[in-house]
């Protein structure tokens, strides 16, 4: 016999989770975010979900490591040992 497992989210978290996967929000999401969060509510929401997003797709895509990360290098499927695309450009030109 299967399980079936129904979780009820906080609304700000339910919007979050179907932009992230999603892209977009139903209309029946939307209304419920307005009644909940107001229009200014759901524009900061939406605004920090797809910052953060931003963020994460400039860290991974140019490299960026964490500075406060420890300096060893693990390798395979750890942290990178590579060089960042500009410091690799700069070894080039000096």
């Amino acid at each position: 016999m299967a399980l079936a497992l129904t979780l009820t989210l906080p609304l700000p978290l339910h919007l979050t989770l179907t932009l992230t996967l999603t892209r977009r929000v139903s209309s029946a999401n939307y209304a419920d975010g307005v009644a909940s969060l107001g229009e200014t509510g759901m524009v900061e929401l939406v605004s920090i979900v797809g910052y953060y997003s931003y963020l994460a797709l400039t860290l991974n895509t140019f490299e960026i490591e964490d500075p406060h990360a420890p300096d060893a290098c693990v390798g395979e499927g750890g942290r990178s040992c590579a060089k960042s695309p500009w410091e690799a450009d700069a070894a080039l030109v000096g």
